[in-house]
C-alpha cells in the first residue's frame, strides 16, 4: 500500500471516529434529564398533621389513587417558607392533589354533607376550591431541572 493510500485510510477512519463520538454526544444531550417538584403550600393550619400529598402524571391518571405516587410529609418538619421537593420526576404533564390530615389518620375526614372538614387543595390557578377541577385546571409541566408550583389549602 502507498504512503497516499494509508493517509486516505486513516483520514477516513479519524473521520468516522469523529462522526461516531459526534453521534453519540449529541444522542446524550438530547437525552431528557428528570426535574424535580419544589411545592409550597399555602394556608396550612398550625405545624401539626402530615401532608397526605399525591402526584398524578397523565390525564388518565388524574384522581385514581391506584394511579397516584404518594407522598408522606409531617407538617412539622417542612423547609422553611412550607415547601418540601419531590426529586426525580420524569418530564412530562402532572398534577397534584394534597391535603392536611391532622389528625393524622390516613384520610381526608368529611362532614355528614360530604364536605372536607380538613385542609386540602390542588395545583394549579383554579384551586379546587368548590369541588375537584379538571385536568387542565390543574396540571403544569415539569422539565429537567427545578419546577414550582405553589398550592393554597381551603377549609371550611
Amino acid at each position: 500500500m502507498s504512503n497516499n493510500s494509508r493517509t486516505h485510510a486513516n483520514f477516513f477512519i479519524q473521520i468516522s471516529w469523529v462522526l461516531a463520538c459526534a453521534a453519540f454526544a449529541c444522542g446524550a444531550s438530547a437525552q431528557e434529564h428528570p426535574g424535580e417538584l419544589v411545592l409550597e403550600f399555602k394556608g396550612l393550619v398550625g405545624t401539626k398533621g402530615i401532608l397526605q400529598i399525591a402526584l398524578f402524571q397523565g390525564e388518565n391518571d388524574y384522581m385514581q389513587e391506584d394511579k397516584a405516587i404518594l407522598y408522606r410529609r409531617r407538617v412539622s418538619t417542612l423547609e422553611k417558607g412550607r415547601l418540601t421537593i419531590i426529586p426525580n420526576l420524569a418530564n412530562g404533564v402532572y398534577a397534584v392533589a394534597v391535603f392536611q390530615d391532622l389528625d393524622e389518620n390516613g384520610q381526608l375526614n368529611k362532614n355528614f354533607l360530604g364536605i372536607p372538614t380538613e385542609p386540602y387543595g390542588f395545583s394549579g390557578e383554579k384551586g379546587g376550591k368548590w369541588g375537584v377541577p379538571r385536568f387542565e385546571q390543574a396540571s403544569f409541566e415539569i422539565r429537567s431541572g427545578s419546577n414550582f408550583q405553589s398550592i393554597r389549602l381551603h377549609q371550611f
